[in-house]
């Protein structure tokens, strides 16, 4: 199942998402970045994380291949994931959670 849709029935059982591109959380250059908190942001993830219904890995994986397959004009999103993700597991760990 596409990673946009798993995230849709997390968090809005079916509806479309308002964080479902997830440059929310990977795109620390995207305006979408900049509307939510880290703590929002850390409540995203852990949330979908323990619906076991997705895991961190299969949302970078789900990330990747989006901007890189279906929306390829902008693959340049792709340049602060890395930075993104290491920014938010570091925030984890100052809370007291291991994003893994």
């Amino acid at each position: 199942m596409h990673i946009h849709y798993k995230l849709d029935r997390i968090f809005t059982k079916g509806h479309l998402w308002k964080h479902r591109t997830m440059r929310t959380f990977f795109d620390m250059h995207a305006s979408e970045w900049h509307h939510t908190t880290m703590d929002e942001k850390l409540d995203y993830l852990i949330r979908a994380i323990e619906s076991g219904k997705v895991t961190l890995d299969e949302m970078i994986q789900g990330y990747k291949k989006f901007y890189t397959l279906e929306v390829a004009n902008k693959a340049y999103v792709l340049q602060s994931l890395d930075k993104s993700v290491a920014k938010i597991k570091a925030y984890a760990l100052t809370q007291g959670y291991e994003l893994k």
